[in-house]
């Protein structure tokens, strides 16, 4: 400890060792002061309020706790009204701590909450000033997770009012168990395969650059890999896309992985997704100087469909192959078999609808014993079909 510096509102202590501390914070309303009140007076605004360092903090088996006491209470679900953290084992180096800023080294920091949720092991340095932010090195694990962030940062901190998507870096790699998450969200609970998620992405000037994300599921369920730029309002709403590529690749496995894993948010699984198969797809778009363009590719073992639509202004052409679809499979219709198609159509946007035409020719269609070949098909719509 420095008298002499705290004589300035400068509190500076090279260790701090705590054994079993027990914290209470507490208040009876929103609008009452809390038990706390001393403290955010000591480092809140004024003409000097106070600054704090410590070179070491060590902390064993702590235990806090804050109630907002006339608010509810749940049940195996985090409340940010009622926490409750137990077991709190920390080393930190406190570098900065006032009003406007936060910077700490954390060499071990673990705790479990009453919610269920438990903290593993986070490390790393945290920096947040008046204007920015800057995690480097961090490790965040759960008991099934483990996220690290090469880099994480972005021109917003304490002083700063948002508007708008802040410019910022993400250069993170994640192994994600979403049951681990189910105190914050109950659906995650039957989410218990580990997911491999990495991210590299900038925002600058309201555009989320996004470098390359992947995703993959073990045993090569699922896989995909993507990246593209979007535009952003002060909303954090998505108002457009300059581009996009997407790829990847599934197993016949992967409608009983979803429907498994993602059973808490009700989803139910097209039937036609069964028959696909093994599979790949890839995915562009692109949207420059009011043209715009947009593939997809899916190739299966129920078939090949290839899709590219391109627009100006309120004109669109797209075109349609397939190949060897089996439409057996897919639709369970016994009669039918293997089809092969392709198709082009034009499309005029209006003001009380679309018009357009379309033309096609069906290479071959096998129904029951016979196999129909060079089959034209043409026709035109307006806005009143």
């Amino acid at each position: 400890l420095k008298p002499g510096k705290l004589l300035k509102k400068k509190l500076s202590i090279t260790s701090v060792r705590v054994n079993s501390p027990t914290i209470r914070l507490n208040r009876e309303d929103p609008e009452s002061e809390p038990n706390y009140a001393f403290l955010t007076s000591l480092f809140g605004s004024g003409d000097e309020p106070m600054s704090f360092r410590a070179n070491s903090v060590l902390i064993r088996n702590g235990s806090i706790r804050y109630d907002l006491r006339s608010a509810e209470w749940t049940d195996s679900l985090f409340n940010l009204n009622h926490i409750g953290v137990n077991g709190l084992t920390a080393n930190l180096s406190l570098k900065e701590l006032n009003q406007d800023s936060v910077s700490v080294i954390i060499r071990k920091f673990t705790f479990s909450e009453q919610s269920g949720f438990v903290l593993s092991r986070a490390k790393g340095t945290v920096n947040i000033g008046r204007y920015g932010t800057d995690l480097s090195g961090f490790i965040f694990s759960t008991p099934s997770s483990e996220l690290q962030a090469k880099r994480l940062s972005a021109n917003a901190g304490f002083a700063t009012r948002i508007n708008g998507l802040p410019d910022l870096d993400i250069d993170i790699k994640a192994t994600l168990t979403g049951s681990d998450y189910m105190a914050f969200y109950p659906q995650l609970a039957y989410l218990t395969t580990p997911i491999d998620l990495s991210v590299k992405s900038n925002g600058r000037n309201g555009d989320l650059n996004l470098k390359a994300l992947y995703i993959q599921v073990p045993d090569s369920v699922f896989e995909f890999g993507m990246s593209g730029t979007v535009m952003l309002d002060t909303a954090f709403r998505i108002t457009g896309c300059r581009y996009a590529d997407a790829h990847g690749a599934f197993s016949d496995e992967l409608p009983n992985w979803i429907t498994d894993q993602f059973q808490g948010f009700g989803l139910t699984i097209p039937d036609q997704l069964y028959s696909l198969g093994d599979g790949s797809f890839k995915a562009g778009y692109e949207n420059r100087s009011g043209s715009s363009s947009a593939s997809l590719e899916i190739l299966s073992q129920a078939g090949n469909i290839t899709c590219n639509i391109d627009g100006t202004n309120d004109s669109y052409d797209g075109t349609l192959a397939a190949s060897d679809v089996n439409l057996r499979v897919i639709t369970g219709n016994k009669d039918l078999g293997n089809c092969s198609l392709t198709a082009r159509t034009e499309i005029t946007r209006q003001e009380d609808g679309y018009s357009g035409n379309f033309n096609g020719r069906i290479g071959s269609l096998r129904y029951k014993r016979y196999n129909y070949r060079g089959i034209d098909v043409n026709g035109s719509f307006s806005p009143d079909l």
